[in-house]
């Protein structure tokens, strides 16, 4: 059954495909799935597999968060009320995928390990800083 939310999905797969000037043939045979798969994808006729949707985005080069932010199944962060932890953390994954080409799925990380991660990160920034003194990081 169609829903709102897999169209959205399936025209963000769609247009993501299209700036990288890659046709339904290429995008298929590169995650071995058939035309028609990928069409009733786009369509939003089935709802895509988190597996398929993960082999799209890297074939696509767009991120799935990006994929699911513009399709509305997760709210763009900017427009959304997050905690300041969350806030933080967020930049700091989004930071990382952008620099290091990583394509970490920021919303399926717990609050505990968001914490935690913030506390050996303010540690690593605090020993940079006296490493490196005048430059701040």
């Amino acid at each position: 059954m169609m829903s709102s939310l897999d169209i959205a999905l399936g025209n963000a797969i769609r247009t993501a495909r299209k700036r990288n000037c890659m046709t339904i043939e290429m995008l298929a045979k590169r995650i071995n799935k058939s035309n028609a798969y990928i069409s009733r994808i786009e369509n939003g006729i089935i709802s895509i597999e988190l597996d398929v949707l993960h082999q799209i985005s890297t074939v696509i080069n767009e991120p799935v968060l990006e994929l699911l932010k513009k399709s509305e199944y997760i709210p763009d962060h900017q427009n959304y009320h997050y905690t300041v932890l969350e806030k933080q953390f967020i930049s700091f994954i989004e930071m990382i995928n952008s620099n290091m080409h990583y394509n970490i799925d920021i919303y399926k990380i717990s609050r505990k390990d968001m914490e935690q991660s913030l506390w050996y990160l303010d540690g690593v920034v605090e020993l940079l800083n006296k490493k490196y003194p005048g430059k701040e990081v």
